[in-house]
């Protein structure tokens, strides 16, 4: 399971279902651990061996701070995930080189994109030239918007809003 799941949250770029599968890897280790464990402390009553009375208690040890662990990096990355973790400059490049690639738009004054879960939502603030129509600063957003959306899968949302065009600004 934790191989099936593992693949196919890197396919999607799933956090929840990446999380998924590592509480299934987990299990499977949680499990071997108590096994040996309960399979060293029978071996050792049997056998009159007392060093092998320990590994019951050590596997206990060992599943504690497996799920101590986990519930850690669990709770972690959940945490992100919910207060939308804002990306950096370095990842937001290609969302940039995008929107300038739109005929009419003269600068990007100011971009914000953010993760929400397994997606991108971006609140941009692109110039045009000042003197055009309120119609033709439209259209160029919704360029904006379109020419995002369908290069880059992972975004979702985009709210543009259009500023005139000043050198100085």
């Amino acid at each position: 399971m934790f191989q099936y799941k593992y693949r196919l949250a890197k396919k999607i770029d799933s956090p929840v279902l990446l999380a998924e599968a590592w509480h299934h890897r987990s299990d499977a280790l949680s499990s071997i651990a108590a096994f040996i464990g309960v399979l060293g402390s029978i071996i050792g009553t049997y056998s009159n061996n007392p060093a092998l009375l320990y590994l019951d208690p050590l596997a206990g040890i060992f599943v504690s701070l497996l799920v101590v662990k986990v519930g850690f990096t669990i709770g972690k990355e959940s945490s992100l995930i919910m207060m939308e973790q804002v990306l950096d400059k370095e990842k937001t490049k290609p969302f940039i080189e995008t929107i300038l690639s739109v005929k009419g738009v003269k600068r990007v004054d100011e971009l914000l994109a953010r993760n929400h879960g397994h997606y991108v939502v971006i609140d941009l603030k692109v110039s045009v030239e000042p003197h055009i129509s309120v119609e033709d600063g439209h259209l160029i957003s919704k360029k904006v918007k379109s020419n995002l959306l369908s290069t880059h899968q992972n975004v979702k949302k985009v709210m543009i809003h259009i500023n005139p065009y000043r050198k100085d600004d």
